[in-house]
């Protein structure tokens, strides 16, 4: 990512003790994250105030308003600042305008002193942030704490983590500060005809969870939507949980297309989709692990993974990518990745078309045997097996209305279904006794398209 660094010495007089000065920082536009390391000549003697003819220099900030951002005192080295993480004893904000470091001349030698800050600033830009939608703690019916499950994300190298515990809000919730990862609020309203995710809000709605009717559950909706939450139905076509509404009767925002490793159900929830979108639906999709715990040697959180195309790490603008269809879904953090792009936009966007436009697909990590579709407002439009572990480029011209979108599947080999029938037969010795279709690796939300 692009940075900036500016280097600050301040010359402190014996006059100046137990005294304030102030340093204006400008903050250029468009920064994601501030950085401060202070430091100050002559404090090897260590940082207490004491008899000793030393120096004790102490930090603070005050934002553009000139409140009080925070204070240190004089013992931090390293102070970071952005709208989704903050050092201890500082406020999160999004760094813009005027800010000042309050330099604080606790004690200085008759000599003086030199305090030195270098300021380093972090510009926003445009990247696939990696995150799990779905996950449950000790809230509900999950193994570990929120502070845990935090720690867990951030060692599988997410960017964000969603907590959606079954109608448990996190108004009364702790949610922890880790440094690159931002934690987002969410509930996941659970009866007995579907599971919702209601995201990005401490207190979704008011009353009970437990409602009946459709048109008590659709109240409930409501409410979620008038206080900001995105709606999104949770494994739809599942067969032990699916939506027992017909799906156009409820109101939602998008599709959890992708819940937990990957079996039939996605398939006929990609296979829905497609439907809708050739009828000119645009439906946001996402995956979640609805991670509980783990099973032996598993991993599962982050299983898939929601992919967020967006220039900033908070959560208010990982919302609204999610909103805007800006997600690819992968198995992992790891695994293949599509990205699609066309005159400098990608998943989400709306291309005004003048003539024609070529949309490149490029799958990254493509495994061996794995089968890239690329789909349109036609259907399926192009497909490829690969030959071998590389990356592959497709492109194809639009003319008119419509969307472009991709998937990678597999088939699993022998042992794998072996495997994965086991699995089933603890949940449905029906769903085990079913045919194994191809499933997926790897899914795209659309690049739309409309004749200008």
């Amino acid at each position: 990512m692009k940075t900036q660094t500016e280097k600050i010495e301040y010359a402190i007089q014996k006059d100046d003790e137990r005294r304030f000065r102030y340093i204006p920082l400008e903050i250029p536009d468009n920064v994601e994250t501030i950085e401060i390391k202070p430091s100050y000549t002559g404090d090897e003697a260590n940082s207490n105030v004491t008899d000793q003819a030393k120096n004790v220099i102490d930090f603070a900030l005050l934002d553009e308003n000139g409140d009080d951002l925070g204070s240190s005192g004089s013992n931090m080295r390293k102070i970071v600042i952005s709208s989704s993480f903050a050092s201890d004893g500082y406020k999160r904000r999004p760094p813009h305008g005027t800010w000042q470091i309050i330099v604080g001349c606790y004690q200085v030698k008759d000599s003086g002193a030199t305090a030195f800050y270098d300021v380093t600033y972090i510009f926003k830009e445009f990247r696939y942030l990696k995150g799990d939608i779905h996950t449950h703690t000790t809230n509900s019916d999950g193994k570990y704490t929120v502070l845990h499950l935090a720690q867990k994300a951030k060692k599988k190298g997410l960017d964000f983590l969603f907590i959606t515990d079954h109608n448990n809000s996190t108004e009364d919730l702790a949610i922890p500060l880790v440094e690159g990862l931002t934690i987002i609020e969410g509930l996941e309203l659970t009866n007995y005809d579907g599971h919702i995710n209601l995201l990005g809000v401490k207190k979704p709605y008011n009353g009970s969870y437990a409602t009946v009717t459709l048109a008590e559950l659709n109240e409930k909706l409501g409410q979620a939507k008038r206080n900001g939450a995105m709606r999104v139905l949770n494994h739809p076509f599942c067969f032990m949980n699916p939506i027992d509404y017909n799906i156009d009767d409820v109101d939602y925002d998008g599709i959890e297309i992708w819940n937990g490793p990957a079996v039939a159900k996605e398939m006929i929830a990609a296979h829905w989709w497609q439907k809708k979108l050739e009828g000119g639906a645009r439906i946001p999709v996402v995956g979640g692990s609805d991670y509980h715990h783990d099973y032996y040697i598993t991993d599962l959180l982050a299983s898939p993974t929601t992919r967020v195309r967006c220039d900033c790490n908070d959560k208010q603008t990982i919302l609204t990518a999610i909103k805007n269809g800006h997600c690819v879904i992968t198995r992992s953090p790891t695994s293949t990745m599509i990205d699609l792009r066309c005159s400098g936009y990608s998943v989400g966007d709306t291309v005004k078309v003048k003539g024609s436009e070529t949309v490149e697909i490029i799958v990254s990590n493509m495994k061996k045997k794995h089968k890239l579709q690329v789909f349109s407002q036609k259907g399926l439009i192009h497909e490829y097996t690969n030959k071998s572990q590389k990356d592959y480029v497709y492109s194809t011209q639009v003319v008119g209305d419509g969307f472009v979108r991709a998937q990678v599947v597999y088939e699993k080999n022998f042992i794998g279904k072996l495997l994965h029938k086991a699995v089933l037969r603890t949940l449905s010795a029906e769903e085990a006794k079913k045919p194994i279709p191809e499933l997926l690796y790897a899914i795209t939300n659309p690049i739309y398209f409309v004749k200008s």
